[in-house]
């Protein structure tokens, strides 16, 4: 039985639509057709200019309604479909000068298309507030109206009950926003939880990637700074190992340069020859690694 009334409803109410607009849409058609005409246009223009013009507005009215019931506002359609119908009702006062009619001829005019925005606007309130009832934003029902005679006769309680509807709405209203706050943050950390994942095994891969000091040069080094600082005449003048070798790492050398009479060494640029060959013949095991 509910299927069967729904499918009535939807007849009657695309018969409604099919009465309210094609009368307008032909008087417009011929309207604009007219105009063209009287403008000196060819007739074929004048068709097109009626064609296109029309269904300009047609197409912007089924995107404002397609985004009605998406539960969207739909802003730009709405506009095109309301200049649209300004624009019509606009030229077609224009018989009023041309065919020499009667001024209140031009109320009649301009109300055809003033009246199917009218019925469009109406349309597009009732399916956005279906869409926001089903997704919960807006409440499903309207609140009650009582009466006059219940106010009279009970004011008091009667103030009550609406009010406890009130904020039994309200409450409905807020539990529902919360709810989509909650999977807005859901969703967000979601996002964060996969880009973190993403990107650590790029950050593992660089530092697998860096430099890495070979331990025998570390123990060394460590040796070293924890030996006394003075040095023995002999240790300058072993001589350097015949074979060139892999050199050790710039930085171990700096420091060793640093700690042994070149204080005044940066930490960049190129380190002199000599003072290379100092570090050489101090480190003859790391000229041969």
């Amino acid at each position: 039985m509910n299927r069967l009334r729904r499918a009535i409803s939807a007849i009657v109410g695309g018969f409604l639509w099919l009465v309210v607009l094609v009368p307008i849409l032909g008087v417009s058609a011929y309207s604009l057709y007219y105009i063209g005409r009287y403008l000196g246009a060819p007739w074929y223009i004048a068709i097109a200019f009626s064609t296109c013009f029309d269904g300009v507005a047609l197409f912007a009215a089924r995107k404002s309604v397609d985004y009605a019931q998406a539960g969207l506002s739909g802003s730009f359609p709405k506009f095109v479909v309301r200049l649209f119908a300004f624009g019509a009702a606009y030229l077609q006062t224009l018989h009023v000068r041309i065919n020499h009619e009667p001024r209140a001829a031009g109320l009649l005019w301009a109300s055809l298309p003033i009246g199917a925005m009218l019925v469009y606007e109406m349309h597009i309130r009732w399916e956005r507030r279906k869409a926001l009832a089903r997704a919960g934003v807006a409440y499903p029902s309207p609140l009650p109206s009582f009466g006059l005679m219940a106010w009279l006769l009970f004011p008091l309680s009667t103030l009550n009950q609406l009010r406890d509807i009130t904020k039994a709405r309200r409450g409905a209203l807020v539990t529902v926003a919360n709810r989509v706050v909650l999977d807005f943050q859901a969703q967000a950390d979601k996002v964060k939880n996969t880009r973190e994942r993403i990107e650590a095994p790029a950050a593992s891969a660089d530092a697998e990637s860096a430099e890495v000091v070979p331990e025998a040069v570390l123990a060394d080094h460590r040796a070293r700074r924890t030996a006394p600082a003075a040095r023995t005449s002999t240790a300058r003048t072993e001589p350097r190992p015949a074979a060139s070798g892999s050199r050790t790492p710039k930085a171990h050398m700096r420091a060793w340069l640093k700690d042994n009479g070149h204080p005044d060494l940066g930490d960049y640029g190129r380190i002199p020859a000599e003072w290379q060959e100092e570090y050489h013949a101090a480190h003859p095991k790391a000229g041969e690694a």
